[in-house]
């Protein structure tokens, strides 16, 4: 996917703005569904972890990002549900708590289409409400990859205050949690 303009280079992103910025920049007009771009994120990023990376740097952040617009997505698996109640250890690892995340979104959308709350696309809510809670337990109110991604980072970053650091400040080395933390956020309408 080529983005129109790009006013934020993928090497020199180093702020939460610049992060943003390049994201939206390379989502373009996705067509994307949201479940389908979860799940290739969750190759992608699994793929990183294997490669034994214990965080991210921003421009990395936001190549994984971006990559998962077009990158080749694992189907979706039935077998993942019987995860959800599985027992993980006390004290899970910052990549467990990330994986846990991105799987348990994938599988809220499923069950969103599943019980008639989104159509198939799941770019639309087949209800009249702003934001709806998935059977899973999950609430949602985004269902686009651009509309997920814009409010993970307005409700991270916003006004600068939310994650700790100003949008300008660098952002540093983003453990695997903290990017889970980011996923979550993208969930809820702002």
């Amino acid at each position: 996917m080529v983005a129109a303009t790009r006013t934020v280079e993928l090497a020199r992103v180093r702020t939460a703005r610049e992060l943003c910025t390049y994201v939206a920049e390379m989502s373009g007009d996705t067509e994307r569904p949201l479940d389908e771009y979860l799940r290739a994120l969750w190759r992608l990023g699994a793929e990183r972890h294997r490669a034994g990376r214990a965080y991210l740097t921003a421009p990395e952040l936001a190549e994984l990002l971006a990559a998962a617009f077009d990158a080749p997505a694992p189907p979706f698996d039935p077998g993942w549900r019987a995860l959800r109640d599985q027992t993980i250890d006390a004290v899970p690892d910052s990549f467990t708590t990330w994986e846990a995340t991105v799987r348990d979104q994938i599988l809220d959308l499923d069950e969103l289409v599943r019980s008639g709350l989104a159509d198939a696309s799941g770019s639309f809510f087949a209800v009249d409400a702003d934001e709806v809670d998935a059977p899973g337990g999950g609430r949602w109110g985004n269902l686009a990859p651009r509309d997920f991604l814009s409010a993970a980072c307005a409700a991270t970053f916003g006004d600068g205050s939310r994650d700790g650091a100003p949008v300008d400040d660098a952002l540093g080395l983003i453990e695997w949690d903290r990017f889970a933390n980011f996923l979550a956020r993208g969930q809820r309408r702002l």
